[in-house]
């Protein structure tokens, strides 16, 4: 599968408000966060690290939140929804 040209993703989260950059996360904050890590990396290629960096997470943090979101689309998946 081709991937989707890449985007600036520091340049676009300068954008992101201040409070996703924060290390306490309430459960929107995190699932936000884990929307654009999955996305971001796993969708559009970026680089881990530099999503890190970004978000002001650890890589392994930025890895998981992606496993997250991917493990939720697989359950919907299987549950014959969407």
């Amino acid at each position: 599968m081709p991937r989707a040209a890449r985007l600036d993703v520091p340049g676009l989260l300068q954008h992101v408000p201040e409070i996703l950059r924060q290390r306490t996360r309430g459960k929107r904050l995190a699932d936000a966060c884990s929307v654009i890590s999955y996305v971001a990396v796993r969708e559009m290629g970026h680089n881990g690290a530099e999503m890190a960096r970004a978000l002001n997470m650890s890589l392994s943090g930025v890895s998981i939140a992606a496993d997250v979101l991917k493990r939720s689309f697989e359950t919907i998946n299987l549950s014959g929804i969407g």
